[in-house]
C-alpha cells in the first residue's frame, strides 16, 4: 500500500504539530530512501555473483537447487524494493498513475512474499539432512526441489491478486479528482466501503502469511542448532574433510535462518502495529507506525543482502568457487583487452609497411 498517500489523507489538518510531523515525515523518507537503494543494489550485486557460483557448482542437489532460487528471490524482492521505494518516497515531480499505484504495491508484495517462503524451503531442506526424519538423508531431490518451488511462485502470485483489487479501490477514493456529481459520489462511496470493510481482513491474512514462515523457520532452526551442537561434541576432533564441509554448510543455513528470524520478528511485530493503528484510526500514534514502514525496508534490504557475506566468511568452497570465477572473468577480460591492443598495433603496422 502507498503510505504516503494514506498519510497524506490522514494528515490533512490545518495543525501546525502534524504539518511539522509531515515535514519531518518527508526528510527521514528522502534519507531512509539512499540508504534501502545502497543496500539493495550491493545486495543485488552479492546475490548474483552468488548465483553465478551456485549455477557453476557440480553438486546437482537439492540444497544447491533452493540456494539458487534463493538468490533469484532476493535478487527480485531488492529489484522491486528499489522500485517501491523510489515510487513510494514523497516526490512532487511523479504522478500516480493507476497502473503504478496498482502494480507496483502489489508486485513487491508477490516478491516478498516469494522470498519469505523460499527460506522456509530452504530450512527445510537443511531440516531433513541434519535431523532425518523417518531415516531417509534427503527427501527432497532436484525435481521435487522445482516443484514446490513452482508451487511456492504460483502461490504467491495467487495470494496477493486480491491487492489488485483494493489497491485500485484506494486509487479511486483517495488519488482521483473527481467532479462534484452524484454518480462520482456513489462510485467513491462504492469503493471506499469495500476497502474499509475488507482491506483489513486481507491485511491480517497477509500479516499471518508473513509471520508464518518466521515462526516455522524459527521451530526448525532451533532444532538444527541442537541437533549440531550434540554432533560436535560427539564428533569432536574426529571429522573427515566432507563431514567438515558439510558443518560448514550447515552453520551458513543456521546463519541465513537466524537473521532471518530476527529481522522477520522486527518485521512482525512493527506490521502488526501498524495494522493495530489503522483500525483504530489513531492519529499522532498512526503517523509514527507509519514512518516505521521505512524501518521495515531497510530491515528486509540486510537480510535479503547479507546472506553473501555468510556464504564467504563461513563457507571455505563457496570461496574457493567465487575466487576461481572472478580468476577466470579477469582472465578473459584481460585476455580480450590484450588481443583487442593486439590487433589494433597489428593494423597500425600493416598501414605503415602500406604507406611505406
Amino acid at each position: 500500500m502507498n503510505s504516503s498517500l494514506e498519510l497524506s489523507s490522514n494528515l490533512s489538518t490545518g495543525d501546525p504539530t502534524v504539518n511539522f510531523l509531515q515535514q519531518d515525515w518527508d526528510n527521514i523518507a528522502v534519507v531512509v530512501f539512499y540508504i534501502v537503494i545502497s543496500i539493495s543494489s550491493i545486495g543485488i550485486l552479492c546475490n548474483i555473483l552468488a548465483l553465478a557460483v551456485f549455477l557453476r557448482e557440480k553438486d546437482r542437489s537439492s540444497r544447491i537447487c533452493l540456494l539458487g532460487w534463493l538468490a533469484v528471490a532476493d535478487i527480485l524482492f531488492l529489484t522491486m524494493q528499489i522500485t517501491y521505494v523510489m515510487w513510494d518516497t514523497p516526490n512532487d515531480g511523479v504522478s500516480m498513475t493507476l497502473v503504478s499505484v496498482v502494480f507496483v504495491p502489489t508486485l513487491f508484495q508477490w516478491t516478498q512474499t516469494f522470498d519469505f517462503w523460499m527460506v522456509v524451503l530452504v530450512t527445510v531442506d537443511r531440516y531433513i539432512y541434519v535431523i532425518k526424519p523417518l531415516r531417509a538423508p534427503q527427501i527432497l531431490s532436484v525435481f521435487r526441489a522445482k516443484v514446490l518451488v513452482a508451487m511456492v511462485m504460483v502461490s504467491s502470485i495467487l495470494f496477493n491478486v486480491p491487492l489488485l483489487y483494493f489497491e485500485a479501490c484506494g486509487y479511486v477514493v483517495y488519488d482521483v479528482e473527481w467532479t462534484d456529481s452524484a454518480t462520482i459520489d456513489i462510485i467513491k462511496r462504492f469503493c471506499g466501503n469495500i476497502r474499509s470493510e475488507h482491506m483489513i481482513n486481507y491485511a491480517m491474512v497477509s500479516t499471518v502469511a508473513m509471520v508464518t514462515p518466521v515462526a516455522i523457520t524459527f521451530t526448525l532452526n532451533m532444532f538444527i542448532i541442537r541437533s549440531v551442537r550434540t554432533s560436535i561434541r560427539i564428533h569432536t576432533g574426529a571429522m573427515s574433510r566432507n563431514e567438515r564441509h558439510e558443518l560448514y554448510f550447515t552453520l551458513q543455513i543456521i546463519a541465513i535462518l537466524s537473521l532471518f528470524v530476527l529481522c522477520g520478528v522486527i518485521y512482525s511485530i512493527i506490521l502488526i502495529l501498524n495494522i493495530h493503528n489503522t483500525m483504530h484510526k489513531q492519529g499522532i500514534t498512526f503517523l509514527v507506525f507509519t514512518s516505521s514502514n521505512y524501518a521495515i525496508h531497510i530491515i528486509l534490504a540486510f537480510n535479503s543482502a547479507l546472506n553473501f557475506l555468510f556464504y564467504c566468511f563461513i563457507g571455505p568452497l563457496f570461496r574457493q568457487s567465487l575466487l576461481k570465477m572472478l580468476r577466470q572473468m579477469l582472465g578473459r577480460l584481460s585476455s580480450g583487452i590484450c588481443l583487442t591492443k593486439l590487433r589494433s598495433v597489428t593494423v597500425t603496422m600493416e598501414d605503415h609497411e602500406t604507406f611505406v
